[in-house]
Order: structure tokens, then sequence, then C-alpha cells
């Protein structure tokens, strides 16, 4: 789009060079106008990267970076019901900040239900070791 708009531009300058007309000109401004959007669209689209290390989801999408921690409780993670769907969505609620929403586009859906529910998983088996040697530390006493 840049470069067509910005082309057409060009041409359309060079054509109206031998007889300007504000038609022509008007023309040539606008496709001017429509390249620079165009170039500044291409200059935010910037997709998020997105990691899972250590059971901390990171999100950077170039400007600033999240850090959500899954094997923190208070996390709330919401999975959606079908990975192959298009419509699928992941919606991470830390305790803290903003909700993070990852689609089935930036990212293989299946992949990574199974790497989140896998640091959730673990986050209860901590939870029941934990609550069972508390148990029995007061069975002791």
């Amino acid at each position: 789009m840049l470069a067509v708009a910005a082309g057409a531009s060009v041409l359309t300058l060079i054509a109206t060079a031998a007889d300007p007309t504000s038609a022509g000109l008007m023309v040539a401004a606008l496709l001017a106008i429509v390249a620079v959007a165009a170039g500044w669209a291409l200059s935010n689209l910037n997709p998020p990267t997105i990691a899972i290390r250590d059971g901390v989801l990171e999100v950077a999408d170039g400007r600033r970076e999240t850090k959500i921690d899954l094997r923190d409780p208070t996390t709330q993670v919401e999975l959606g019901d079908n990975p192959k769907s298009p419509s699928w969505r992941a919606v991470f609620k830390p305790p803290e900040g903003k909700d993070v929403v990852i689609r089935a586009q930036q990212v293989k859906a299946r992949q990574f239900t199974e790497i989140v529910q896998h640091h959730r998983n673990n986050l209860r088996e901590e939870d029941e070791s934990s609550a069972e040697d508390k148990s029995s530390a007061e069975g002791d006493s």
C-alpha cells in the first residue's frame, strides 16, 4: 500500500508537471497523504512477542513488557475451550495490573494451552504437597 501510494503520487506529480492543474495537484497530495498514513501504520504494526519462561508469561509489544507469574495462585487464567478454533483466546488476570488476552492468531493455541496447564498443574501439586506437609507437622505435635 505504501509503495503503491507513494509511486502513484510521484507519477501524478510528473504527469501534472507539464500542465499543473489544481485537480492533478490535489490527487497527488491525497496520494501522498495515503502514503504517509500507510507508512505510519506500518511503523506501528509490530506483533507482540509472547513467551513462557520458568512459569512466567512474558508479553512484549515493543513499547512495554508485561510479566505474569502463572505459578501465582492469585493469577486467574481462562483458557478457551477449543484451541483449534480461530476464535480461541486465553485471558490472564494478574493480581495487579491489566488483563492480558492472547488470541489463537498469536500463538500455537494447542501447544500454548498445554504449557499453561502444565504450570498451573504444578502450582496445584505444590499447594497440595505443602498442605500435606502442614497437616503432618500438626499431627506430630
